[in-house]
């Protein structure tokens, strides 16, 4: 970030096994986990010039681990189809239909065409959670509507609302 104007002039992109992880001895017996640090040296910084376009400045391509193309599909970022409109429209029907996550999940990976690319059950509880959070407005009306109408019909109902 550059101080006098404000905007990113240089970036670093770093293996994602750079470095190493430094254990705190503090008395107590220490977890240790799997080792994914490697203390890789592959990066590269890009920087902008004056006239505004970005250069790579340094490249190093030297890892000291194993690389798999294979597992690059694995990652979370690289997955897509959970975010297709079909298959998210599809999860909220099937979610009104009272199915649960894994049901969900296990249904759409059935009818999925695409045998590498699983949708898991949290990644439709995270939907699921978002499409809640963005409807409390519509079902507070629709909770709402629901009595009101109950009330028309009945007249010994009574329904009143506080919004303070």
């Amino acid at each position: 970030m550059s101080r006098k104007i404000g905007e990113m002039t240089r970036r670093v992109f770093v293996c994602n096994k750079q470095g190493t992880t430094h254990l705190v001895h503090t008395g107590k017996e220490v977890r240790r986990h799997r080792e994914t640090r490697t203390g890789c040296m592959a990066k590269m910084e890009i920087s902008v010039t004056e006239t505004g376009e970005w250069i790579i400045h340094k490249f190093n391509n030297d890892h000291n681990h194993f690389i798999s193309p294979s597992k690059v599909t694995k990652h979370r970022s690289h997955k897509k189809m959970h975010r297709l409109k079909a298959c998210r429209s599809l999860m909220y029907k099937l979610r009104k239909a009272v199915f649960r996550p894994s049901q969900i999940s296990k249904t759409l990976n059935v009818l999925s065409s695409s045998q590498e690319e699983n949708i898991t059950s949290q990644q439709c509880s995270d939907y699921l959670r978002l499409e809640r959070k963005n409807n409390v407005g519509q079902e507070c009306y629709e909770i709402i509507k629901y009595f009101q109408e109950k009330a028309a019909v009945d007249e010994s109902y009574y329904f009143t609302m506080d919004l303070a």
